[in-house]
């Protein structure tokens, strides 16, 4: 369900594929783990419905089955589970189908849903964002040299993809958590992080442009929203957090502009007066909610 969900528009799925899932489904359905891919698979496609329903049965698990998950399965369903809901709080309002239906994809994490099958304005015209999204891929990926699984399902949706087509790429948030990313890998490796931000943004975004080479889609990058304040950790660890981000999105600006691309700053309609989130945008302690394209579309009608 994980990589169905990743490539699902993807010529890589397989009729042998879908037959395959269906045969497990009876031996998966009381999974915690797999209500959540079936609720992520429902949002994908817009089918509130089923989120609310695959939601309802993964919130009625017993404990016993959520003490089974692996700790990362954990955090995977604990996190989907909460930005779901937060995400179904805001109904989609059917709208008349336009005569000729305008689409800007958005490529991301999770981060690529917080505006899904929203209307957005790009330069005066009406859009809908349609999400494809890439679970746990950091900047980093795409700055390697060797291929990965990240690159390979990030690839083949940006190939299914109409040429000339409007993209929005959402990667580097989880790259500049507290946990993992970059200032987890400047302590291990003892490597000053500015040279590890520095060569990432320029992978990430060199990564990008060749496999742009053939298709020609207009890039919008967008960058890391201001950090909500973690009171788990240390006041030290929380201002590390927020220069980390500040460091990425001013790197990835310079990057972006060097191009000729598009870059979307969410993080300056994020920030408070103390480098952390104001609080107006955020819908949980990592994402934004729709309330912030009004804010983007700002940026999109120059």
């Amino acid at each position: 369900l994980s990589l169905r969900n990743q490539i699902s528009n993807t010529p890589l799925i397989k009729e042998g594929f879908e037959k395959k899932l269906e045969i497990r489904t009876l031996e998966l359905c009381e999974k915690p783990k797999y209500q959540i891919h079936w609720a992520l698979g429902a949002f994908l496609i817009n089918d509130q419905k089923s989120v609310r329903q695959k939601l309802e049965i993964y919130n009625g698990c017993s404990k016993s089955l959520i003490a089974k998950l692996t700790s990362k399965d954990k955090v995977f369903c604990s996190a989907y589970n909460h930005f779901l809901k937060e995400l179904i709080k805001r109904p989609l309002v059917n709208e008349p189908t336009l005569s000729k239906k305008q689409t800007v994809f958005h490529l991301g994490e999770s981060h690529c849903l917080s505006y899904a099958h929203r209307k957005i304005k790009i330069h005066g015209m009406d859009y809908t964002v349609e999400p494809r999204i890439t679970f746990g891929g950091k900047a980093y990926h795409f700055s390697e040299e060797k291929e990965n699984s990240f690159k390979a399902i990030t690839k083949a949706n940006f190939y299914s993809l109409p040429a000339v087509s409007k993209v929005f790429l959402s990667f580097g948030e989880i790259d500049c958590r507290q946990n993992e990313g970059f200032i987890y890998a400047a302590a291990k490796i003892k490597k000053p992080i500015e040279e590890l931000v520095s060569d990432t943004v320029r992978g990430y975004v060199d990564w990008f442009l060749k496999i742009n080479s053939s298709r020609n889609h207009i890039l919008f990058f967008l960058n890391v929203p201001a950090p909500v304040y973690n009171e788990e950790y240390s006041v030290v660890v929380n201002k590390e957090v927020m220069n980390t981000i500040k460091l990425f999105n001013n790197l990835l600006n310079k990057a972006v502009l060097k191009y000729d691309l598009n870059i979307i700053d969410v993080h300056k309609f994020t920030v408070g007066n103390n480098g952390f989130s104001n609080g107006f945008f955020h819908i949980d302690n990592r994402h934004l909610s729709s309330d912030a394209i009004p804010q983007i579309e700002q940026q999109l009608s120059n």
